[in-house]
């Protein structure tokens, strides 16, 4: 958790490592949003792909367009 908010990605998920220390955005210019299969039906049924644990090392940083560790 580091960096200057982007005002523009509200974000309140604090495990992060993209998350700002200071306010509840995220630290990055942009971020990837997916779904889990196909296309989602509810905001729940997505997630950000640009998400990394603070307690991952070393981070696993996601392409827009790989599916991610939860999805096969």
């Amino acid at each position: 958790m580091t960096g200057r908010p982007n005002h523009h990605i509200q974000c309140s998920v604090k495990d992060c490592k993209n998350h700002s220390d200071r306010e509840n955005y995220c630290t990055l210019d942009c971020v990837c949003i997916g779904g889990g299969c196909g296309e989602p039906a509810f905001y729940s049924s997505t997630d950000c792909r640009s998400y990394v644990s603070t307690d991952e090392w070393p981070p696993t940083q996601l392409n827009c367009g790989d599916r991610g560790p939860f999805h096969s």
